[in-house]
Order: structure tokens, then C-alpha cells, then sequence
């Protein structure tokens, strides 16, 4: 008979796909087994009945072969002796509400039956493949290999959450199939349903920012999370945040919505992480520059992140956006398309124009909480921009172009008051 094979009292015993259990001499049914535990306590063991006595629990062992197929091992095949022989469960893999592998079994002839094997065990995600670990509880290690991308990365999206529920808007999917073989055909793939909905997080590990997922456990009403680490890198980028499955940073994984802002109350950054917006204040040093035509700049460099520990860690920041002028204002955003839609916000960006004379004109940006000075500075506008020069130099003025030539010296404080982006009066110099 086929299924997973154990000795019991001189015989040997089948466990059946079906959830039955049958003696391999007779192919008698005797009992039914399951695997989920009940109670509190959460452990890898099979158990079952005879004639509907309950038996002692079976321990077990359990991996992923090479098509994501669950294969159980009953160690001393139940009896002492040596191991039994490995089976492969066809099936699909399910991750349930309380984040554990609940395996659906299908039959030999693809039909899939009422059992479930539920496989207990804490989550994470392996460094360089992405793969999906499962550390076993009591013990060893079972992976679940994902859908690899064009860079050998298994496939995971970063969505929001589309049902309100513990104020969780984050949505992570994880994409794998079960390549099942039913009768004599190609095998059948069955795609796994593992989605996990919480809130990404950062945390200090080792001096390093680690990415988290902070996903809510539903029976618990929400009360009771599970923390999901990833091994590889994050940054910051103009989308938000993106995940290297790798520590050096080349093997991108996924994107995660985001945005980077300052803040003026407390001069410093401010970033905001994923869908449901977990902030993080932040030191800034790097650069700010115009990228190529007029309108258009690239903020780099690293933030230090300021965790909830007290400890800090520093975060590569690369930033490209748009700057204009908005109600005699210099605004500068992020404005980008993606397959999702339409990205846009304001940095909330302050500072001073400077202008010498010398037929450019800079914006000194505010990034800490000094005054603004030439060491962080855009150049918004040269000659070589046409007109534009003379029409940037008017608004900032608020003067008609005839009002000035290009020789004019001045300063210009552009600050945040009550929430309220205001222009000083220009400070002309002679």
C-alpha cells in the first residue's frame, strides 16, 4: 500500500493519504491519524487510533524534496529500529492564520482529500536565495524553495493589506509551487497559498538594520504576532525601501513602499516604512545634486537610523526626484510611475537661496539641525538654462524681470512656521 510506512506490535502500518489507517498485510482499514496537535502545546508528531483506542504518538520527521513535496520520515520506523522509508505527500503548501504549514494532501489521482499535515515551526527567510526556512520545533530544518526570479531570487511582493483588520496594512506574499505526479503525465503544480499580513519593521542587529516583518496571528485577535527576519539587506530608494536578498546589496527581491521626509520639528529626517507607516528618525550626511536637465535632483548618501533600543544604524539613502516651483515656493518631491500606480509626496524640504551674481543659482538644503550652509547645496538653475535663470531669480525675488539684473547679490531663507512652508524677505548684498 502506498503511504507512509511504520512497525507496530509485529506489524507494519500505513498511514494513508486519506487521513486512514490501514495494516500493509491486509489492507484492512483500522483507524484514522492527524498530525495537528491540540492544546497549547505545538509538536511534530503523528498520532492515531486502532479500533478507535488512541495510540502512542509517533514522532516524525520532515523536509521539502526537490518539488516542494512534504516528506515524512517516522524515525525508528516507530518501533526502535532503523528509520522507515521516506514518503512524499502530494499535496499544496498552505501557511494558516497562526503561521503554520498546514500541507493539503491530495490522492494519487489528483483529487485532493479532506486531510492536512500540519507542520509546526518558526519562520524565516534564508540570505542570498530567499528561500523559506522552517526551523522545526524539536528540532532540524525544512525549506521551501520559491518561484526564482531572473535573478535566482524567490519571487516575494511587497502589497497592501486590502482588508482592514488590527490596523495591519501590510500584505507579504511568498511565491512557490507543488509539482505533484499524478498518474503517468507531467507532474501538476499546485500553487502554494502564502500570504502574511502585519507590518515591516526595522531593528539593530549586529550594528546592521534588519529587516522584519511583523505579522499579526489571527486566532489571537490580533494580539499575538510572529516575527519574520530576513538575512539580507535594505536600503532606502526613491520608491521607498528595497530588499537585497544578498548582504553586499546586488540581489534585489522585492520593493517595499516607503517615504523620506524632513522633519522640521525636530530637525531631523524622518522615514516611514511600507503601507502602514512605521517611522524611524534619522541623521543625514551625503549629497544633494541636479540630475541632468533643470527640475530634477539625486539626494545620496546614508542615514543613521535611531531604533527603539537607543541603538543606531546606518542606512544607504538614494533618493531621485523632481523640484519646482509651487506658489512662489521650492518644492521638492519624489513623482514616479510604477505597475502599482502613480508615487508621489513631498520631501518637506527647507533652506536659503544663494545667489552671487555669478549667473547660478543654488538652494543650500537644511539637514540637520545647523543652519544651512554651501556644504549641503543644490545648484537649481545655471545660464546655460535659458530664460529659466531669469524667471526662477523673479519668483524667488518677487520681482518683475525688469525689476533686476543678473548681477544682483542676495539670500533668501525658505523655512517651515506652524506647518506653513514661508519665504523671508531677500537680503540683498552689495
Amino acid at each position: 500500500m502506498e503511504g507512509l510506512k511504520f512497525k507496530s506490535g509485529g506489524k507494519t502500518l500505513v498511514l494513508l493519504p486519506t487521513g486512514e489507517v490501514a495494516d500493509d498485510g491486509t489492507e484492512k482499514v483500522l483507524g484514522k491519524w492527524r498530525s495537528e496537535s491540540k492544546g497549547a502545546e505545538a509538536r511534530n508528531r503523528l498520532r492515531y487510533d486502532v479500533g478507535g483506542t488512541e495510540q502512542a504518538a509517533l514522532p516524525v520527521k520532515y523536509s521539502f524534496n526537490e518539488h516542494n513535496q512534504i516528506v515524512a520520515v517516522v524515525p525508528g520506523a516507530g518501533d526502535g529500529g532503523a528509520d522507515g522509508a521516506p514518503y512524499p505527500f502530494r499535496g499544496r503548501i498552505h501557511i494558516n492564520d497562526n503561521h503554520d504549514v498546514v500541507y493539503e494532501v491530495f490522492a494519487k489521482d489528483g483529487t485532493q482529500t479532506s486531510n492536512r499535515i500540519t507542520v509546526y515551526g518558526d519562520i524565516a527567510f534564508a540570505e542570498k536565495t530567499n528561500d523559506l526556512m522552517l526551523a522545526l520545533t524539536g528540532g532540524g530544518e525544512a525549506v521551501v524553495k520559491g518561484t526564482k526570479g531572473a535573478n535566482g531570487i524567490s519571487v516575494m511582493m511587497a502589497e497592501k493589506n486590502p482588508i482592514a483588520e488590527f490596523k495591519a496594512d501590510d500584505l507579504l506574499r511568498f511565491m512557490a509551487f507543488t509539482n505533484n505526479d499524478f498518474g503517468t503525465g507531467p507532474r501538476t503544480a499546485k500553487k502554494a497559498l502564502i500570504e502574511f499580513v502585519g507590518k515591516w519593521d526595522m531593528r539593530e542587529k549586529d550594528g546592521d538594520n534588519q529587516l522584519v516583518f511583523v505579522s499579526n496571528i489571527v486566532s489571537s485577535g490580533g494580539k499575538n504576532t510572529v516575527s519574520l527576519a530576513f538575512a539580507g539587506k535594505v536600503q532606502a530608494v526613491t520608491f521607498g525601501f528595497a530588499y537585497f536578498a544578498d548582504k553586499d546589496g546586488h540581489n534585489l527581491a522585492f520593493n517595499i513602499k516607503g517615504e523620506h521626509k524632513w522633519n522640521e520639528t525636530e530637525a531631523r529626517w524622518e522615514l516611514s516604512l511600507g503601507h502602514t507607516g512605521k517611522k524611524f528618525k534619522a541623521e543625514f550626511a551625503g549629497s544633494i545634486t541636479r540630475k541632468g536637465k533643470y527640475g530634477t535632483f539625486a539626494l545620496t548618501g546614508a542615514a543613521k537610523i535611531e531604533h527603539e533600543s537607543g541603538k543606531k544604524a546606518t542606512l544607504s539613502l538614494e533618493i531621485e526626484g523632481v523640484y519646482t516651483f509651487e506658489n512662489n515656493k521650492l518644492v521638492f518631491k519624489v513623482d514616479i510611475q510604477t505597475a502599482g500606480g502613480r508615487v508621489t509626496y513631498d520631501l518637506r524640504l527647507e533652506g536659503k537661496f544663494v545667489y552671487k551674481g555669478d549667473k547660478t543659482l543654488t538652494f543650500q538644503v537644511k539637514f540637520s539641525n545647523k543652519n544651512p550652509s554651501p556644504d549641503f547645496s543644490l545648484a537649481i538653475t545655471f545660464q546655460s538654462d535659458g530664460d529659466q535663470l531669469k524667471t526662477d531669480l523673479s519668483i524667488v525675488l518677487g520681482k518683475n524681470k525688469n525689476e533686476f539684473t543678473l548681477e544682483i547679490k542676495f539670500e533668501v531663507r525658505l523655512r517651515w512656521k506652524d506647518g506653513v512652508l514661508i519665504k523671508d524677505p531677500p537680503k540683498l548684498q552689495t
